[in-house]
């Protein structure tokens, strides 16, 4: 019984050290993301043709009915 226990422990602290870094990974991808976006938009900002470029490019990537309205698009 014991030894089941301790294999049962093993199995959860593998599973909870596989969550975090899963958490982990995808905390970094949303960091990456807002901060490319705040980038991209000081770009945009300083540089119209940029802008003007950029939203049509976003307006045919869009699908999406929700995220195509946060951009103006509907």
């Amino acid at each position: 019984m014991n030894r089941i226990s301790k294999r049962q422990q093993a199995i959860n602290s593998i599973e909870e050290e596989l969550t975090k870094e899963s958490s982990k990974k995808r905390k970094q991808d949303t960091r990456r993301k807002i901060l490319l976006g705040a980038y991209l938009i000081s770009k945009m900002r300083a540089d119209p043709n940029l802008e003007q470029k950029v939203m049509a490019e976003l307006e045919q990537f869009l699908d999406k009915e929700i995220d195509r309205q946060l951009f103006g698009f509907s």
